[in-house]
């Protein structure tokens, strides 16, 4: 075929959109559809023709479907008539299935499987009992309140699969502004139009100092000449925003800071003597060795723990978490 014929016998398309594909005499007929009419066989078909094949009785099957028999036969018949072949032999006073029928049925109860299981899980996914929800958070919040969340949500929605990660808190804005997940947990709350933040629990601030075996009363002011460890390094404003604005509030800026970019490392400079912290309260629920954390006295304005989403995130199952977290979320300090 020359390059000119081969065009002229392309598809094209009617007033409507539907693909056409020119005939010989100049006309134009509905090229095929990509998506094949399987032999006409549907959902309702299927189940007329599972009746039969297990009742091996049009009678009985009408009764099993509620349905006169008449329409039934007209529909076993139709259907072998769009599938090209006989599914029941009826030579006899009992009729039986052939290697058709017999094929026939096991893959309609297969599909007709499938279909009911793809049904259920479709719905529990609607109804936000199934799914996937991906969740991050900075270290800081691995204590307090959301281990409760997560574990109470667990055992509530056993079947959504929940994928759990630590992020930075500039990595957290980022990620969930992308759509890589779809909660984050941060402190502070990320500030951007795009998301929703909710307050989930709120705690006082305390210190992490080097344990040297004393039990002492600290007041923030006289801790002026010691080294402050920092976090996290950036974003900025940031938690250690929070911490230097304290130390103004209590008339003094620290003299030697040490920035680190998350508390874990914090804690650890603390350990071996670099310096001293201010941390959330729920830190202190896991010990560390060389640590002491302690209340002081002095200006404590407390450091809030937010659940951020996207406004236009409308997943069920997002909805749920959210809402078990206001219930568990008590909205005082923590102690």
């Amino acid at each position: 075929m020359e390059p000119r014929d081969r065009a002229r016998s392309a598809p094209t398309r009617d007033g409507a959109g539907t693909a056409c594909v020119p005939r010989a005499n100049g006309t134009r007929r509905p090229a095929p559809s990509p998506y094949k009419d399987i032999g006409g066989m549907d959902f309702k078909r299927l189940g007329y023709f599972l009746a039969v094949a297990e009742e091996l009785n049009f009678g009985r099957a009408a009764a099993r479907l509620k349905i006169a028999q008449p329409p039934l036969s007209r529909q076993i018949a139709q259907l072998e008539q769009d599938i090209g072949a006989d599914l029941f032999d009826r030579s006899r006073s009992q009729i039986r299935l052939t290697q058709a029928g017999e094929l026939m049925l096991e893959r309609a109860r297969e599909i007709l499987a499938l279909a009911e299981r793809t049904e259920q899980e479709v719905r529990r996914v609607g109804e936000g009992r199934a799914g996937r929800l991906r969740i991050a958070f900075e270290g800081t919040a691995t204590y307090g309140v959301l281990p409760k969340i997560i574990q109470a949500f667990r055992a509530a929605h056993p079947d959504v699969e929940l994928a759990l990660c630590t992020m930075s808190h500039a990595e957290l804005k980022r990620a969930l502004i992308q759509r890589e997940i779809d909660i984050a947990v941060a402190r502070p709350k990320l500030d951007d139009a795009e998301l929703k933040s909710e307050i989930i629990a709120q705690e006082d601030l305390i210190l992490a100092v080097p344990d040297r075996g004393e039990d002492c009363v600290f007041r923030l002011r006289d801790l002026r000449a010691e080294t402050f460890v920092l976090y996290p390094r950036q974003p900025r404003p940031g938690f250690c925003d929070l911490v230097l604005d304290v130390c103004r509030q209590e008339g003094f800026t620290p003299g030697e800071q040490v920035f680190t970019q998350d508390y874990q490392t914090a804690i650890t400079l603390v350990s071996i003597g670099t310096g001293i912290s201010l941390v959330p309260a729920s830190v202190s629920e896991s010990s560390r060795a060389g640590v002491l954390f302690a209340r002081y006295e002095g200006f404590n304005p407390g450091t809030e723990l937010s659940l951020n989403y996207r406004r236009d995130n409308q997943m069920p199952h997002l909805f749920n978490f959210v809402a078990l977290s206001r219930k568990i979320a008590k909205g005082g300090r923590a102690a």
